[in-house]
């Protein structure tokens, strides 16, 4: 009933290569036609993919909320230490360090299992619900996995945030891992992006550089190119830095002239809008 070690040990390691995967859930999503009308909220679209993409680099193997910073990074390598070494009985219970409970269901022959949260309250009053699902197949010369999130919420002073993510995965004899990846996320205007094919660099000094597609809910496929994006707003937006966006042969560009107002520019500088960020957030 024990799950590899080598497997969940190379779990653990490709998730700390978020930056470095690709992602995906909607890949039959249209392809966005970006006009005047639409390229504010297709502005706002890639700067919450940027957003979700440079938390990740703090907590690779989803995002961090928002609400709660939830380290998921943290959370995942404790889950792989529960589970090692493999002849160890599962003790996912003493995750919840203040109340609640933790308990697990792997297969005989180990390769599948399912760690399920009730109220787990842990350390600094976050509370967890919901699963964690690992499947995967261990070999001498590589193998495949996946690990999906599923319900899984994380609340925290009151305010409860749902995780969607998933990543399979395969890796060879070294270690080395090609992953892909789909998480979603809320944005500051109250809708819901999913990112794919993510690529982020940088720091918080320098700003951060991020390839991906996003999907906006309302407009179909995007690809976004972010450029020296700093986020040290009080209100988490950015400062500075700027952001493409394109398809279908269009492209606009998102800039970023303070903590409070960003500049949107579509065909060529044709058309110029600047926009204040507390007329975009939603109530």
């Amino acid at each position: 009933m024990n799950y590899s070690s080598a497997l969940l040990a190379s779990i653990f390691s490709a998730s700390l290569l978020l930056s470095a995967c690709s992602s995906g859930s909607d890949s039959a999503a249209k392809e966005a036609d970006i006009t005047a009308d639409n390229a504010k909220d297709l502005a706002v679209a890639a700067t919450e993919s940027t957003k979700q993409a440079v938390a990740s680099e703090g907590a690779p193997s989803i995002f961090k909320t928002s609400a709660s910073q939830f380290d998921t990074q943290s959370f995942s390598e404790k889950l792989v230490q529960q589970v090692q070494p493999a002849s160890d009985p599962y003790d996912f219970n003493s995750l919840c360090t203040i109340r609640g409970s933790a308990s697990s269901n792997f297969s005989s022959d180990g390769t599948s299992g399912t760690i399920s949260f009730n109220n787990c309250e842990m350390d600094l009053g976050t509370i967890v619900n919901g699963s964690v699902t690992f499947q995967g197949n261990y070999t001498s010369s590589g193998g495949s996995y996946s690990i999906e999130y599923n319900n899984f919420t994380v609340t925290y002073n009151g305010i409860t945030e749902t995780i969607d993510f998933s990543m399979d995965c395969t890796y060879n004899n070294q270690g080395d891992s090609s992953c892909t990846t789909s998480s979603t996320a809320m944005g500051i205007d109250g809708r819901t992006y999913t990112v794919k094919n993510i690529d982020v660099s940088g720091d918080d000094m320098s700003g951060y550089n991020m390839t991906a597609e996003v999907v906006d809910p309302d407009y179909g496929t995007i690809s976004v190119n972010a450029t020296a994006v700093k986020f040290d707003c009080a209100a988490g937006t950015p400062s500075s830095g700027s952001i493409t966006f394109s398809a279908g042969g269009k492209t606009g560009t998102v800039t970023f002239d303070s903590c409070s107002s960003f500049t949107v520019t579509i065909d060529d500088g044709a058309v110029s809008t600047t926009y204040n960020w507390a007329d975009i957030t939603a109530p």
